[in-house]
């Protein structure tokens, strides 16, 4: 666990030696990483915000915070002060998830899906005689396949169709 203290911008070996009346304990659960801080109340939501994503490396626009208000869904105004949110404390300390993933890690999956092609076969684009191999092969799949209806079609209605390949 790794605690902060936001005031002085340096470690601290407890949360306890920060005053509670100025600031709040907050403990931060992201993936399987754990940490524990303290910010000032009258801070904005953003530097809270900023706080995170120098631990998390999760940028402010990617955080979901899980647990800071009492309110399920409170839309939260970044630049309001924390004392300002109806802050969900618990025993001096506010319990938060976050959900997020840093930009480092979407560039990495985007790259990857970027360099990766798919090759799909547009049958549309092929003409097939009877004479071969792929439609002897269509034909013997047609005469395997059982159709089930639900609902026998309608005379006069339209009907769906669907691609099974």
């Amino acid at each position: 666990m790794e605690a902060l203290d936001y005031e002085n911008g340096k470690g601290l070996a407890c949360a306890e030696s920060v005053t509670m009346s100025e600031s709040i304990d907050i403990n931060l659960k992201w993936r399987d990483n754990s940490y524990a801080f303290s910010i000032l109340l009258s801070a904005p939501l953003s530097e809270l915000r900023v706080l995170i994503e120098g631990l998390t490396n999760v940028p402010s626009k990617n955080q979901k915070l899980i647990g800071l208000t009492k309110k399920i869904g409170l839309k939260l105004d970044d630049d309001a002060t924390l004392e300002s949110q109806q802050l969900a404390v618990k025993n001096g300390i506010i319990k938060i998830s976050l959900i997020g993933t840093p930009d480092a890690e979407i560039a990495k999956f985007e790259s990857k899906t970027m360099t990766e092609t798919v090759h799909v076969f547009n049958d549309f684009s092929h003409g097939y005689s009877p004479a071969t191999k792929e439609w002897k092969q269509l034909q013997e799949f047609s005469q395997k396949t059982s159709i089930n209806f639900i609902n026998e079609p309608r005379a006069g209605k339209k009907l769906l169709v669907l691609d099974l390949d």
